[in-house]
């Protein structure tokens, strides 16, 4: 059926025999549990830096689903039963694969029809062989719909609909140069030697990443969500991403040669009984309340005479300066009228006393007329807090476009007729 090979941080699953390495219920058994296996093992190993390359032996990667088997029933339903049995069999070989916690790369060593198409795609990368061999759908051809799963497959990893047309509708014969040129697969070899050795290469260098297993399985599922929907995943929500994370911390501290029961934490389902308990500890518990984070902008209402200038915003330092102060309408960043040079001076005179008296500013201290902090504002020096670093308070909105003729009064020529 098949075999399973470890080479160092590199699993190889090879599809053995010389026939054409079509689906069975047991031969689709056997691979998950393959698959199981290397899982287990890279958990109990760490559950990071590890990678798997699947091939085959032989002419045949994989000719589809035993049909003779299905048709050995007896009758047209029997048939039909078997039939359906091996496509929902096949299903849970694709999740196993897409849930895989290890970058994976299919080896095609030759021809790849129907469900042995499938498997291939299924993989993250795909080496194929030059110089034999083609992939090929042959629903059309045997009178069988494609299974829903199939279709979600092909249309996540066929991004060309009129390639996808091709292989679809039309049941076209694809060749490994040309596969690679129309972005069904990713590179071509010359033989099987080459192509199997390629595939081991590129997984060396991925499993040389030491990614997280976990993390990585994840980020593929939901990078395929109509493929994880037809599959049967659930979507993510927020308390997986809470466990991912989660995940990355704990497999952070463990490689700092930590406790081993620190591990635990890698496991998703460990990770979530840790998060319902921390969410329903009980009353007068000893764990403290974890304050929440404050935003990056905090309000600080500003009781002032000037009723135009009614807040200021407060930046927090660990935070670039991005987003613009948030004045009230009519303040000094979205004037109504045209202020004089000395109606501007007592404004920034008030402005200043505001911020030394809720201690923003300290005395006699100005922003340097170059500071980036002046950018886009409508006055030269406002304040400063210990430095250009502190600034606090900048109006950086686009200034209005004021008409002049509607602020400034018309004047009007008095002219005095005497009448004579």
């Amino acid at each position: 059926m098949c075999s399973l090979e470890k080479r160092d941080r590199v699993f190889i699953l090879t599809l053995t025999g010389d026939g054409e390495h079509r689906f069975s219920p047991d031969a689709i058994s056997s691979i998950r549990s393959a698959l199981s296996r290397a899982k287990s093992e890279s958990v109990a190993a760490g559950g990071r830096g590890f990678a798997l390359v699947t091939t085959a032996e032989g002419r045949f990667f994989s000719n589809g689903f035993d049909l003779s088997w299905a048709r050995s029933g007896g009758s047209a339903s029997a048939a039909r039963s078997r039939l359906q049995s091996m496509v929902s069999d096949f299903r849970a070989l694709v999740a196993d694969l897409i849930s895989l916690p290890m970058p994976t790369i299919a080896a095609v060593n030759g021809h790849a029809a129907a469900a042995g198409f499938m498997l291939a795609i299924s993989h993250d990368y795909v080496e194929m062989r030059g110089d034999r061999g083609v992939i090929y759908m042959s629903e059309l051809d045997n009178a069988m719909p494609f299974p829903p799963y199939f279709l979600a497959m092909m249309r996540s990893k066929i991004s060309d609909p009129k390639v996808f047309r091709e292989i679809v509708l039309e049941g076209k014969k694809i060749g490994a140069a040309e596969a690679a040129a129309k972005g069904i697969i990713d590179r071509p070899h010359g033989g099987t030697k080459e192509t199997v050795e390629a595939a081991v290469r590129r997984a060396e260098e991925l499993a040389a990443r030491n990614w997280i297993g976990g993390v990585y399985s994840s980020i593929r599922m939901g990078s395929l969500p109509e493929v994880s929907s037809a599959l049967g995943f659930p979507p993510e929500t927020e308390e997986d991403r809470i466990c991912a994370d989660l995940e990355f911390v704990a497999s952070s501290y463990s490689s700092r040669s930590l406790q081993p029961e620190v591990m635990q934490l890698q496991g998703l389902a460990p990770t979530r009984s840790f998060i319902r308990s921390c969410d329903q500890s009980p009353p007068g518990s000893q764990t403290a309340p974890v304050a929440p984070r404050p935003s990056v902008f905090a309000r600080i209402e500003q009781p002032s005479q000037d009723q135009k200038l009614k807040s200021v915003v407060v930046v927090d330092s660990s935070a670039p300066f991005s987003a613009p102060s948030q004045f009230e309408i009519g303040s000094s960043s979205n004037l109504s009228m045209i202020m004089t040079k000395t109606q501007r001076r007592n404004k920034n005179h008030c402005t200043k006393r505001r911020m030394e008296k809720l201690g923003l500013s300290s005395k006699n201290e100005r922003i340097p007329p170059t500071s980036p902090h002046l950018s886009g504002s409508r006055f030269h020096l406002l304040s400063a807090a210990d430095g250009e670093e502190d600034v606090r308070m900048i109006a950086r909105l686009t200034p209005t476009t004021v008409k002049k003729s509607a602020t400034e009064p018309v004047k009007i020529k008095k002219y005095i007729f005497k009448i004579w």
